[in-house]
């Protein structure tokens, strides 16, 4: 899942976060709360949901361990 701090870790702030939501269709609530996930930013198909994505899954990758 998609955390907020996924975006803040590549510095986007909370303002461009909220617009990028706007922009796609997702609830920006949803992505405060952690209920997003890293499919369905990626199905989007833009960079900064790719590299947000990115980060959520090292992040995910780096607890298993």
């Amino acid at each position: 899942m998609i955390e907020m701090g996924d975006a803040r870790a590549l510095g986007y702030c909370a303002r461009g976060v909220r617009a990028w939501c706007k922009r796609h269709g997702i609830d920006y609530m949803r992505v405060l709360a952690g209920q997003v996930s890293v499919a369905e930013v990626l199905a989007i198909g833009d960079e900064m949901g790719r590299m947000v994505a990115d980060v959520a899954m090292r992040r995910a990758e780096e607890a298993e361990h």
